[in-house]
C-alpha cells in the first residue's frame, strides 16, 4: 500500500510522475490523501 499525500504546492504534473513510478514498480494499491498538519510540518522542515 502506497500512500501518496501531496503538498499543497504540487502540481498536477508532479502527482502523475509519481503516479507513474507507481504503476511502473507494479504497485497495486495506492490511495491519495492530504496531509495532515504533521506531515505539513514535517515537509516545511526540510525545504
Amino acid at each position: 500500500m502506497l500512500l501518496i499525500k501531496p503538498s499543497p504546492e504540487a502540481t498536477y504534473r508532479q502527482l502523475m510522475d509519481v503516479l507513474d513510478e507507481a504503476f511502473i514498480n507494479i504497485v497495486e494499491k495506492y490511495v491519495i490523501v492530504s496531509p495532515d498538519a504533521e506531515d505539513v510540518l514535517l515537509m516545511e522542515e526540510y525545504r
